[in-house]
């Protein structure tokens, strides 16, 4: 039998028209607090120089927490993400631990097929 997990809380203080994420400073506060085995993060772009990169502030400072509440991070990733960098940077692609895309030349070309330690899980 596995043992009992936590449940898994969202946050809700301020919730933007579209795309639909939650964003704030309570938000970053509460997730200082959390430390969670493994975090499945959307990705907006992901550029081989700048990393991992996002449109909006508040969204880039809510993915960092994110990040830094997870022992592990998943990123979510379709191939039409690679290549572009809006303005926000939120972190370099080597700290993520998984990314799970399509297995194409492109995907491996930018998370370095494996040599700065993300591993690709094909989808």
């Amino acid at each position: 039998m596995r043992p009992a997990r936590d449940p898994v809380e969202l946050w809700t203080p301020d919730l933007e028209p579209t795309p639909s994420l939650t964003l704030g400073a309570h938000v970053r506060g509460e997730l200082a607090l959390v430390k969670a085995e493994l975090c499945f993060l959307g990705v907006h772009r992901i550029h081989p120089e700048l990393g991992r990169t996002t449109a909006g502030f508040d969204e880039a400072t809510i993915k960092r927490a994110m990040m830094n509440a997870s022992a592990e991070v998943v990123a979510l990733v379709t191939a039409n993400k690679f290549g572009t960098a809006p303005a926000h940077k939120f972190g370099e692609i080597s700290d993520l631990d998984v990314s799970v895309a399509e297995d194409t030349p492109t995907t491996r070309q930018f998370l370095g097929e494996g040599d700065n330690g993300t591993r690709l899980l094909p989808a």
